[in-house]
Order: C-alpha cells, then sequence, then structure tokens
C-alpha cells in the first residue's frame, strides 16, 4: 500500500464530516470541520474499499459517504416527482434536492449517505452558468463523462458517458447544444479533467469550439501544490461545502 497524498491537521476534531470514494484501486478520503477547512486528506494506493474505510472510522470519522460515479441517475423536477421514473433507472434509489424544485434521483444508490458526483458538480456548474446563460459543463474522470447543459441558467439536462478519447468528449458535450436547436458559437463550454487529459482534451476541443475554456479547480491548497487527482478532491470538498435544501 502506497500513500500518494497525506494531509492532516493536528487534531480532528469529532464533527467533522468524511467523504470517500475509490477507483482503480485509489482511496481517497476527505474530511471537513465545521467551520468548512480539511482537516485530513488521503490519497492512497488500496485495493479494500472496506479495510481503508475502517482505518479512517477509527479517527472518529464514521459520518462518511461514498461517492458514486458510474451509477444512473436522472435530473427531474419536483412537479414530475410522482411521475414514472425510466426503465433504466435501477431500484434502491436516493433523491437530492439539489434546489427548490429540482432534485437528482440516483439508481442502485442504498446508503443514505451515499451520493452522486453529479450533486457537487451540479452546483459548481451552477455558479458558472451565473456568468455564461448557455453553458456545457464536462468532468471527466477516469473514462467517464459527466455532462451538464444550462440554458437561460437553468439547467435542462444532466448526464453520464463512458468515453475513450477526445472525440468522443467533443460528441456528448456538443449534443445538447444541438438537441436544443442552438449553435456552439452561442455557448460557453467548461472542461474539468486531470492536468495531462485537459491539455491534449483543450487542444482538440478548441479547433471546433470558439468558446471553451478549462474549468478553475478551488481547494484550500497552495497555487501550484495541488494534490493529484485534484479533480476527484475539487468534487469531494464540493460536497462538504454544500448545504443541500430541505427536502420539500
Amino acid at each position: 500500500m502506497s500513500r500518494l497524498w497525506n494531509s492532516r491537521r493536528a487534531a480532528i476534531l469529532p464533527n467533522s464530516r468524511m467523504v470517500y470514494f475509490q477507483r482503480n484501486g485509489i482511496f481517497h478520503a476527505l474530511a471537513c470541520d465545521a467551520a468548512g477547512e480539511i482537516a485530513l486528506h488521503i490519497i492512497e494506493e488500496n485495493q479494500d474499499l472496506g479495510a481503508a474505510s475502517a482505518l479512517l472510522q477509527q479517527e472518529g470519522l464514521s459520518d462518511a459517504g461514498l461517492m458514486l460515479l458510474d451509477n444512473p441517475f436522472i435530473l427531474l423536477p419536483t412537479a414530475f416527482e410522482n411521475s414514472d421514473l425510466p426503465g433504466f433507472l435501477p431500484p434502491t434509489i436516493k433523491t437530492t434536492q439539489v434546489e427548490k424544485g429540482l432534485t437528482i434521483k440516483v439508481g442502485n444508490c442504498a446508503a443514505e449517505k451515499n451520493f452522486h458526483a453529479i450533486v457537487p458538480l451540479y452546483y459548481i456548474a451552477k455558479e458558472s452558468a451565473e456568468k455564461h446563460k448557455q453553458l456545457v459543463y464536462s468532468c471527466l474522470i477516469d473514462g467517464v463523462l459527466l455532462v451538464l447543459f444550462f440554458r437561460n441558467g437553468l439547467c435542462e439536462l444532466a448526464n453520464v458517458y463512458k468515453v475513450k478519447n477526445d472525440s468522443d468528449i467533443l460528441y456528448f458535450s456538443v449534443a445538447p447544444v444541438k438537441k436544443a436547436g442552438l449553435t456552439v458559437d452561442r455557448v460557453h463550454f467548461e472542461f474539468l479533467a486531470e492536468t495531462e487529459e485537459l491539455k491534449s482534451l483543450m487542444r482538440t476541443v478548441s479547433r471546433f469550439l470558439p468558446d471553451a475554456s478549462a474549468a478553475k479547480i478551488d481547494l484550500p491548497y497552495i497555487a501550484g501544490e495541488y494534490p493529484p487527482f485534484a479533480p476527484i478532491a475539487f468534487l469531494m470538498y464540493q460536497y462538504l461545502q454544500c448545504e443541500l435544501p430541505a427536502e420539500s
């Protein structure tokens, strides 16, 4: 087992909150205190999710939620809450109200504390949509692409895709724009990904999208000293900063 990142305070307060994530043998755990400051951030090579999370629970961080990535989900206006759900959404559904009148339903989510990466990503993209009324925000994590499309500041689509290359990412990012009857020159595109993947991706999309930029990652670390897998840490950190509205 190799520790890739280890940032912690001398004392972790009992009211700290933690979330964790595992992908391809890499375990991520991030905890914030009541003031929203990072109390613990660990990234390590660990194939055993149960053992890794149990070690952190010994530090008093038992109130932990697992961040999901591959699970199917739908973005649903509250007005249609009682409508029949699409057949592709499997049972054991968790509903998260991201704002008044809008929920995200995630399939195969049995534990109440678990959450989908689309939830913090929604808030990140929403902030950008306040500046760019027509926006596509795409986040790439290990071959999984999360896409959100905002028109006039409102989210009209959120989806998840498996992708293999930059061409796939470009296709799925542009698809909601075409479906809405808009042209790419009227939409701002933002892309969130690991540094090397992002460099390649921006070279590709800049040939086709006149208004495309790399998303800014905002973490409470010194500039230039961000941890590896910074987009994952960004999503986890943003989730711990979220103040989800009360269920209606």
